[in-house]
């Protein structure tokens, strides 16, 4: 879940994970991860590589290896869209 400026997004998903939480009757667990600045702080392979050794399940890994993949952002230049590049 990813927030905007001027935006607490830690209590939206809070009460999220509250809300989910009792529908479930307290049976759902939830994990919270901060990718600030991750972006241009982290090597990519690096954090699989961290993961892979901390024994995390391979279906998280492998979700986590497909976002950083995947992202991308599009450019906007006085209103309009004048392309897309990946972020790596």
């Amino acid at each position: 879940m990813g927030t905007r400026r001027r935006c607490q997004g830690a209590k939206e998903q809070a009460l999220l994970n509250k809300a989910l939480n009792e529908y479930y009757d307290n049976r759902l667990f939830t994990s919270w991860i901060d990718i600030q600045k991750a972006y241009d702080s982290v090597k990519h392979q690096y954090l699989i590589d961290v993961l892979e050794r901390l024994e995390v399940p391979h279906n998280v890994v492998a979700f986590v290896k497909r976002m950083l993949e995947k992202q991308g952002t599009n450019l906007i230049c006085n209103k309009e869209e004048i392309g897309r590049i990946k972020i790596e």
